[in-house]
């Protein structure tokens, strides 16, 4: 029997079957799940599945909160890739006293809570589907949802490949009973999700400690859409959720498109603090606080769009502890705001020497980067 027959035989028998093996499989249920679902179908690569927990919507295509592409390091990173990016003119701003005040002035914001200094800094602003070309495909919600296999991941697993053609390297238990293995593994979901979701007695030390290096806070996504534009407020807006008490700030910046307005918050909280009682409360601190900003906006109608992430951008990490773990890690990669990067050995030189003279990146740019390293891993069909 040739290779050929033998292949499709298998496939076949597949069919029949409560198991499945794909080549290719991306987990998650977010921006970068769709980016790397686009990323490897450039690649021509055949048979790639993704695993979420739902359908996707227009809502998944749209990336969350302020712009988090700041700080030079970050910017230097995406130029490295040939991306154009321009820093904003615009300082970031914040409420204190009944006044907006710029950063870098006399006066200083309310206590900073984990990963807010971070927004302080300019941003730089850059065409998002330059970065994402898959923004200007109206069907593409559509494509993905089409390769999508609904699911909840209940164990993952490192497995050893026993198949000449199958060459699974890693299996997915979910809770219908089915399991699902894979060559090459694509994890969108950050590495603590991926953590609770591995036989621990199969990871070393290093590796739990490093997936466990990663944790922050909560995110809290919040997207408030006016009927019409209610200002000409262009800075990052930090807004206390208290003047007493230590609780932070809303972080947002306001977008205008086609008459109408939006405005992007982010905001952490902790995991005993996210039950919807809890955030239905913080949302109108959001609302109040923004009508003493500003008053027009009291006799607006708008729309309140919610989304609560795992996990805030971590601001630090190790990825040489991440390489030093890499035997754990055979044919996974991750993709995200948190994804740990592989050496920069698969860049251009002249890139790899500029992002070890500065910091490493962090938010948006680890996200490009993640999704760079990805396309650079895979070779074309």
């Amino acid at each position: 029997m040739s290779f050929q027959s033998l292949r499709d035989l298998k496939k076949t028998t597949n069919k029949i079957k409560t198991d499945a093996f794909y080549p290719y499989l991306i987990v998650g249920q977010n921006f970068f799940t769709l980016a790397s679902f686009y990323r490897l179908r450039q690649k021509n690569l055949e048979d790639v599945k993704i695993i979420g927990p739902r359908e996707f919507t227009k809502e998944d295509m749209i990336l969350k909160g302020p712009n988090s592409l700041r700080g030079t390091g970050n910017a230097l990173a995406v130029k490295c890739l040939g991306h154009q990016l321009v820093e904003s003119s615009h300082t970031p701003i914040f409420y204190k006293d009944q006044k907006l005040r710029e950063f870098g002035g006399r006066a200083r914001p309310e206590t900073m809570l984990y990963g807010e200094e971070f927004y302080g800094h300019k941003a730089y602003e850059f065409d998002a589907p330059q970065f994402f070309p898959f923004l200007n495909d109206p069907f593409f919600v559509t494509t993905a949802n089409q390769n999508l296999i609904e699911g909840q991941i209940t164990k993952i697993s490192q497995v050893t490949p026993e198949d000449l053609i199958d060459r699974a390297h890693w299996a997915l238990d979910l809770s219908s009973g089915m399991r699902l293995t894979c060559e090459h593994l694509v994890w969108t979901n950050g590495p603590l999700e991926f953590l609770a979701l591995s036989a621990k007695d199969s990871l070393s030390n290093d590796v739990i400690q490093f997936l466990e290096s990663t944790r922050t806070p909560i995110s809290l996504y919040i997207r408030l859409e006016f009927d019409r534009v209610v200002t000409d407020q262009e800075a990052t807006l930090f807004l206390p959720l208290s003047f007493t008490h230590e609780w932070g700030h809303f972080v947002g910046e306001f977008k205008t498109m086609n008459g109408k307005q939006s405005a992007e918050f982010i905001t952490t909280i902790d995991e005993e603090n996210s039950d919807e009682g809890h955030i239905a409360h913080i949302i109108k601190i959001l609302k109040r606080n923004l009508e003493k900003v500003i008053p027009s906006i009291q006799n607006v109608e708008m729309k309140e769009f919610i989304m609560m992430s795992e996990r805030t951008p971590c601001l630090k990490i190790d990825d040489r502890a991440f390489q030093r773990c890499r035997d754990s890690f055979k044919n996974l990669s991750f993709a995200g705001l948190n994804a740990p990067l592989r050496e920069f050995s698969l860049m251009e030189k002249s890139c790899e020497d500029s992002l070890n003279a500065a910091e490493m990146p962090t938010h948006l740019a680890r996200a490009i980067l993640s999704l760079e390293q990805i396309t650079l891993g895979f070779v074309d069909k």
